[in-house]
């Protein structure tokens, strides 16, 4: 296990949702978050639940990245 912080690159607004660079969550996880199902789910509550945004559509590598904290 361990913990990834996953960042938004870049100010956009996408599909009617507006993000902004810098914002982040931090999400536990056994591999790298962005990179199978279980761990996007665990990307988008985050985000979810921190900013009250759904970023379902936006969990790829152009628009976030992640890095392991611990």
């Amino acid at each position: 296990m361990g913990l990834y912080k996953v960042s938004i690159k870049r100010t956009a607004t996408i599909n009617m949702i507006k993000i902004e660079k810098g914002m982040s969550v931090e999400v536990v996880s056994t591999n790298k978050p962005m990179g199978n199902a279980k761990g996007k789910d665990a990307i988008k509550t985050a985000f979810m639940s921190k900013y009250n945004i759904d970023v379902g559509k936006l969990t790829n590598s152009g628009n976030m990245s992640e890095e392991k904290i611990n």
